[in-house]
């Protein structure tokens, strides 16, 4: 792995995943577009929320005892938007594969 770059893992439905297979497109490519507007959205809310103190930080959900079906997808992202990710993730209290989830649905949306 280059250094200044970070690996972005998730899981997501099969439902999602023909969905954003439709566009033919790379799927690595189009999650890291997804998630940097995913980011423009959210980090304003975030930001606000955090000055305004109205944000909590919850021990990590566990796993739930009966599995999803689910398929693995794999991207890279600069090293400054995985720091603005990380932080907004923790102050709106998301895990990495739901906001990766959202970002695909805010860009298929789009």
């Amino acid at each position: 792995m280059t250094k200044g770059y970070h690996q972005i893992g998730a899981r997501i439905s099969p439902s999602l995943y023909t969905r954003v297979k439709e566009l033919n497109k790379p799927i690595a490519t189009l999650t890291r577009e997804a998630i940097l507007l995913w980011l423009e959205k959210y980090e304003p809310i975030a930001k606000e929320r955090f000055k305004n103190s109205v944000w909590i930080y919850r021990k990590k959900r566990s796993r739930p005892s009966r599995a999803q079906a689910s398929i693995a997808i794999n991207t890279t992202i600069r090293e400054d938007h995985y720091k603005r990710m990380k932080w907004v993730t923790l102050v709106l209290d998301k895990t990495q594969s739901e906001m990766v989830r959202e970002a695909l649905e805010l860009y298929l949306s789009t």
